[in-house]
């Protein structure tokens, strides 16, 4: 990724996502867990795409804005978040999982 360049509007939406699974850990269960590293490596790695390169301020900047819009879309969506978060705590298949957050739209 690093090798491509990018405006840091152009990574917006993909750092709102890459952070989203952390943020819904923290909504959930109080806190993230370590088992998804690549979440956050993800975004860092977005991040080191932005041409110009931000500073260090600007880096902890756009990753703040981006845990605040991804916590503000989840929370948008709680009713779905929750049903998923306890369908994954039974271990539902991934199909069974999909059909709940249909039936809650």
């Amino acid at each position: 990724m690093a090798e491509n360049k990018f405006k840091q509007a152009d990574i917006a939406c993909s750092s709102i996502v890459s952070i989203s699974g952390p943020v819904a850990q923290c909504m959930s269960f109080g806190q993230a867990t370590a088992s998804n590293a690549n979440d956050v490596n993800t975004l860092y790695e977005l991040i080191k795409a932005v041409d110009p390169p931000l500073s260090p301020d600007k880096v902890q900047d756009h990753i703040r804005w981006s845990a605040v819009n991804a916590y503000d879309l989840l929370n948008a969506r709680r009713q779905q978040l929750d049903c998923l978060t306890d369908a994954f705590s039974k271990n539902l298949p991934l199909e069974e999982c999909i059909a709940l957050l249909e039936a809650t739209l």
